[in-house]
Formats: C-alpha cells, structure tokens, sequence
C-alpha cells in the first residue's frame, strides 16, 4: 500500500491531533512506498512547532496504535541515531504472550538487516493493512501449495474485507468485488505465499511488507491498459488476477503498456 493511502486513512482515524500532525510531519520524509524517514526528535518538533517532548509522546502513541513502526539505530558502538521510520496499519489485536500497549526491542542480526540495528516493534506489529492477524491460514492445500503447520507460523492472514476493500478502491477501472467467497480467499491466500515465500517479493510473515506488496501489485494493475481493458475492451477482474499463471505474467510485466517496460 503506497503512503498516499496510509495518510489518507491516518487521517480519518480518531487519533489525537498532535499525533496526527507529528505524522504528517514524519510522513514529508517517507518515500513512496512510506519507508526511508530519519528525522530526528528535534527535526520533527521543529516542523509540527511542538516541544520535543510533546513530539516523543506522539511517536509513542502512534506505534501503539499501530500507525507507524520505529527501528531504534545506532551508529559505531553504542551512539543512538536517529531512528528508522516507516508506515503501519493497526490490526485487530497484539500478537500472543505481549501485553497491550508495550513496545517490544528484537534485535534484527539477521541477513538483510543491518549491523547494529534494534527494532522496536508494537505488539500490533508486523502491519501495513487493517484487520491483519497472525492467525495460522487453512490446512487445506490451495493451488498446489500446501498449508502444513510448519506454514502457520510464516502466513499472517489478511482477512477477507480487507482485501476487497484495497482492490476496490486501486483497480477503479475492474469490476468491483462485492463479497470475498470461500475459494477467492483461497486462491488470495496461495497467492500471498506465492509471492511472498516463492518469489521472495516479501516476508511472509510480515503483513506490513505484504500488504504495501499487494498495493503497489493492484496499482500495476490498474496502469495497464490490457487488464482494465482500456486496449481490448474486455476488463479482466480480481479472480482473473488470483490464477496462478495469470498472476505470475502480470508480476513479470506481461502486461505492462508499451514505454512503462
């Protein structure tokens, strides 16, 4: 999901107005995609007119709304920089075994995360999509891919609305879905693994990075003048999207304009 649909929806959210203005604030430093802001405590208070206190607050109160996420970064040794900030939805509930409203610290050593850096995650966290919880997906093989229990752990579970919901308000030009049926959900959730666990477009258990994913896939959709059948006259739709070969063109670029390759 892009950062034009997180400001959108953050601001129609019944968070506080200082909490609102010191995200719009973090936000003028987020790229696209709503990652890549590093502005210091004393840059943010500097551009909401806010003590820099008042502004800490803010920050905190958005990561346990599960509006933002904030990595905690250090420079050589144990000097605190500034930190790491990137957009959030809040799902329906904290993960298991965390108390509500705590800000966990996991140390991210792992490949792909760099040297030093400690990341304080929300309970609510990983996020970037309302109604995302960790629950396990169905036991039942979809498409190929099996469900096993060694699965569960790695598929966090977008429920159904919320999809439909950021299909519908991205790909305008489809048919609009108007409800999330047993086998949509399923070919969705193959799908979400496909690209996530197969294709390595994103961690699979982490919904944030998911569900921007999915945001950026529909509105690749939706650019295209082949699938909204701006260039054929025939509109191709969401169950169209959800088969496997089908999907897999259209992440290829099969199906982008002329000039947009």
């Amino acid at each position: 999901m892009s950062h034009f649909s997180w400001q959108s929806a953050m601001t129609e959210s019944s968070l506080g107005p200082t909490v609102k203005l010191t995200l719009f604030v973090i936000g003028t430093y987020m790229n696209q995609h709503g990652t890549g802001a590093f502005p210091s405590y004393a840059t943010i208070a500097k551009g909401t007119g806010l003590a820099k206190r008042t502004v800490q607050e803010a920050v905190k109160a958005a990561c346990e709304a599960g509006w933002l996420v904030k990595k905690a970064q250090f420079k050589s040794g144990k000097e605190q920089a500034s930190n790491a900030y990137s957009i959030a939805f809040p799902v329906d509930a904290g993960s298991a075994g965390a108390a509500p409203g705590v800000v966990q610290e996991v140390h991210r050593g792992s490949a792909g995360a760099a040297p030093g850096v400690v990341q304080e995650v929300h309970p609510n966290t990983p996020v970037l999509t309302p109604q995302v919880t960790q629950t396990p997906l169905s036991s039942a093989d979809a498409d190929g891919v099996p469900a096993a229990k060694k699965r569960n752990a790695e598929a966090a579970r977008i429920k159904p609305e919320s999809i439909a919901d950021l299909f519908n308000r991205t790909c305008c030009s489809l048919p609009q879905i108007k409800g999330m049926s047993a086998d949509r959900i399923k070919h969705f959730r193959a799908r979400w693994l496909q690209a996530g666990k197969e294709m390595g477009r994103y961690d699979p258990k982490d919904a944030s990075a998911g569900f921007a994913w999915w945001g950026r896939f529909f509105e690749v959709v939706e650019a295209s003048d082949f699938l909204t059948g701006r260039k054929t006259g025939i509109r191709l739709g969401f169950d169209w999207l959800m088969k496997p070969a089908n999907f897999l063109k259209v992440v290829e670029g099969n199906y982008d304009n002329e000039g947009a390759k």
